[in-house]
C-alpha cells in the first residue's frame, strides 16, 4: 500500500478538525434551540407554525370513541330520595348521566374513577350513561340502569289468628296478606310468600298467652310489624 503524500496527511488532519467543529457547533445551535427558542414558541408546535404562518399539523389525532363506562352495581329498590351512581371510564372523560331525561355531567379522575349523587323521583327512574373522551370523540351508551324509589311501608294483613284470641291447639297457623316479593317474619321464623303476597307459617304456643311479632319488609327494605296475642289453655 503507497504511502500517502505529506500534502495528504495535512489535508486530512485540516477536514477532520473541521469535521469535530462542525459537530461542536451543531451541538451548540441544538442546545440554544431546545433551550431557549422552543419555550418561547410552544414547543415544536409553536416553531412549526412560527416558520410555516400556519397551524401545526395534528400528527396524532385520536378518533377512536372510548368504550361505554362500566357501571358500578346499584340497589335496584331502594327507600332513599338520593342514591350515589359510579362507574370507571377513560382518565379524565367526561362522562354524561341521563336521569329521567334530566342529564348532569362529571369528570373521570386519573384512574377514570367517577362518581356522582342523584336525586331520584318516586317510582321507577331510569339512567343512562356516555362518555367523551379529551379529542371529542364519544362512546355508545351504557344502560339503562332501573332504580325503583318506594319509601312507603308495605300493606300487612293478618287474617287469622284474631289478636286476644283463645286456643286450645299447641300449633295454630297466622296467615295473612302483604306486598307481593316482601319478606315476612313470624317471630324471627321465615314464612313462605306467594306471588299474590298472600302467606302462612305455623308456630307452637306455650300454655298461656303468647305474643305473635309479624314483620313484612319490601324491596326497598320499608317494614310494617303488627303484634297480636294468642292465649293457649290446654
Amino acid at each position: 500500500m503507497p504511502r500517502r503524500s505529506r500534502l495528504e496527511r495535512v489535508e486530512s488532519r485540516r477536514n477532520l478538525r473541521a469535521f469535530l467543529t462542525y459537530l461542536a457547533l451543531t451541538a451548540v445551535a441544538l442546545v440554544v434551540v431546545v433551550r431557549f427558542l422552543l419555550p418561547n414558541l410552544g414547543g415544536i408546535t409553536g416553531l412549526i407554525e412560527k416558520f410555516t404562518g400556519g397551524p401545526a399539523p395534528n400528527l396524532a389525532q385520536d378518533t377512536t370513541p372510548p368504550p361505554p363506562p362500566d357501571i358500578f352495581p346499584v340497589e335496584e329498590f331502594t327507600k332513599g330520595g338520593s342514591i350515589r351512581l359510579s362507574g370507571g371510564t377513560e382518565a379524565g372523560a367526561s362522562v354524561k348521566v341521563n336521569l329521567n331525561g334530566r342529564k348532569r355531567e362529571v369528570i373521570a379522575n386519573s384512574t377514570g374513577k367517577f362518581a356522582i349523587l342523584v336525586n331520584l323521583q318516586k317510582g321507577e327512574n331510569k339512567v343512562t350513561f356516555t362518555s367523551t373522551d379529551t379529542a371529542g370523540n364519544e362512546s355508545e351508551t351504557a344502560g339503562p340502569v332501573r332504580i325503583f324509589l318506594d319509601n312507603e311501608p308495605p300493606e300487612l294483613v293478618i287474617e287469622k289468628p284474631q289478636d286476644g284470641e283463645n286456643s286450645r291447639d299447641m300449633q295454630i297457623s297466622v296467615e295473612g296478606k302483604t306486598e307481593q316479593d316482601a319478606r315476612v317474619t313470624i317471630n324471627g321464623r321465615v314464612a313462605l310468600v306467594e306471588n299474590d303476597g298472600s302467606f302462612s307459617l305455623t308456630v307452637n304456643l306455650n300454655e298461656g298467652n303468647n305474643e305473635l311479632k309479624i314483620t313484612s319488609t319490601d324491596r326497598a327494605g320499608n317494614e310494617t310489624e303488627l303484634t297480636l296475642g294468642v292465649n293457649y289453655q290446654k
